[in-house]
């Protein structure tokens, strides 16, 4: 394999037309793709990556899944415009690069989506819209992104088929190869990331950033809720020393940070207030992050382990804990 794109040789993106084509393809992705080979059913494309280094990578398109939750909402078409133009979205099914040929999987999309359209008009009479592929874990669709495919949202998962194995939500991305298709429909634009100004929710801030937090349980994002809202009006204190010490309180505080529910995480109680951030900075053109740093001094916490030295005094004493670079 080559090591990156510019030293691949006699780079060429070949549609398959022959059973030996056939072949080499369905043997490239049974031995070497995550979930194998396929049959592809309805319209369908096969296209092998040949160069002089040998086969480099096969890829499948086929019809599209009849319904899709995420798709249908960014569509944002009719049921009925649903089964009539169904067709002009092309799924791609198999994607497959042997080895790691840097910025060689970005290159191979951009071909393939340039040559799709017409191989599918000389096979089907029509040029399609949209390109839909999905992405399941642990893979991220890095090439996608950089190909300007654009992340839609997640599928069900869950089986297929009574007979098939349960499978996790995989991502959804789509890539427009016609960028009018919205006005072919008649659909208005549908916002995929919300925005949120500055001051929208301030005036129940506490359910705004901590309502829905997903910690498996609604009585414990109440509880979140709550709390947050009496250590808000304590900063820098214990939630004790809140002026209504509610003991009861208090209690059901301490009793959620040691909740042995799984989804009680610290990346799950802050994810919606993370959310709202990420919807605030998208009304901005420009947003500053301020950055500090400082040290935790753990010098009396001789328990501790793993911890740095952060300073020396005139005795040469050292003080010990970890530094806190924090924006």
């Amino acid at each position: 394999m080559p090591a990156t794109l510019d030293e691949a040789e006699g780079l060429a993106l070949v549609r398959v037309r022959t059973a030996a084509q056939r072949a080499v393809w369905n043997t490239l992705l049974h031995h070497e793709h995550p979930r194998g080979t396929t049959t592809l059913v309805g319209a369908q494309l096969r296209y092998l990556v040949v160069s002089a280094h040998g086969y480099l990578g096969a890829v499948g398109f086929s019809v599209p899944a009849l319904r899709l939750a995420a798709r249908e909402h960014f569509m944002a078409w009719s049921d009925a415009q649903r089964q009539a133009h169904l067709h002009r979205i092309f799924c791609l099914s198999r994607f497959l690069i042997r080895g790691t040929c840097k910025y060689l999987a970005s290159h191979v999309l951009g071909r393939v989506l340039k040559q799709v359209p017409d191989d599918c008009y000389a096979l089907y009479g029509y040029h399609p819209w949209l390109i839909e592929t999905y992405v399941e874990p642990p893979w991220k669709g890095t090439c996608f992104k950089a190909a300007n495919f654009l992340y839609i949202g997640y599928t069900a998962g869950g089986k297929r088929h009574a007979h098939s194995k349960e499978e996790a939500p995989k991502a959804l991305f789509m890539y427009a190869v016609d960028r009018r298709w919205r006005s072919y429909l008649g659909v208005p634009e549908v916002a995929l990331r919300p925005v949120r100004q500055p001051h929208e929710g301030m005036d129940d801030w506490v359910e705004a950033e901590f309502g829905d937090a997903p910690l498996g349980d609604r009585r414990l994002s109440t509880r979140l809720v709550k709390s947050a809202s009496l250590l808000a009006d304590v900063i820098g204190k214990p939630i004790c020393s809140h002026m209504s010490h509610d003991r009861a309180a208090v209690k059901a505080h301490y009793r959620l940070l040691s909740s042995k529910q799984t989804d009680v995480t610290p990346e799950n109680m802050l994810a919606p207030h993370r959310k709202r951030t990420i919807e605030r900075i998208r009304s901005q053109k420009a947003v500053l992050c301020i950055q500090d740093t400082t040290k935790l001094n753990f010098s009396t916490r001789p328990a501790c382990e793993d911890l740095q030295v952060i300073g020396t005094n005139q005795t040469k004493a050292q003080s010990r804990g970890m530094p806190l670079h924090p924006a």
